[in-house]
């Protein structure tokens, strides 16, 4: 018998991003919203075919790979240079619009 139920990867992903200081620091760091961070953490669980996590056996494992997630991940970065992208483009167009 299991004194707790398995929980689903969005929900502990959430979970973690929201209330370990240390993921929700590194979370902070990408300039992204949190939303985007949770899809392309989750996708990665998704891709490796892990849908749940039971929280007293996985969680160490799963918190581990989401803090090295939250430090190296090329998806992350790619997204972090889109928004730095269009954050310029949008300073361009304003700063030709005010000459």
């Amino acid at each position: 018998m299991r004194l707790v139920r398995p929980t689903y990867i969005e929900g502990y992903v959430l979970a973690v991003l929201h209330h370990d200081r240390h993921a929700a620091r590194l979370a902070t760091t990408w300039q992204l919203e949190k939303e985007k961070i949770s899809k392309v953490l989750v996708d990665h669980f998704h891709e490796l075919g892990i849908y749940t996590v039971l929280p007293f056996k996985h969680s160490l494992l799963i918190h581990a790979q989401i803090i090295y997630l939250l430090r190296n991940s090329q998806e992350l970065q790619e997204a972090r240079a889109q928004v730095q992208k269009e954050i310029a483009r949008a300073r361009e167009r304003k700063g030709s619009r005010a000459v």
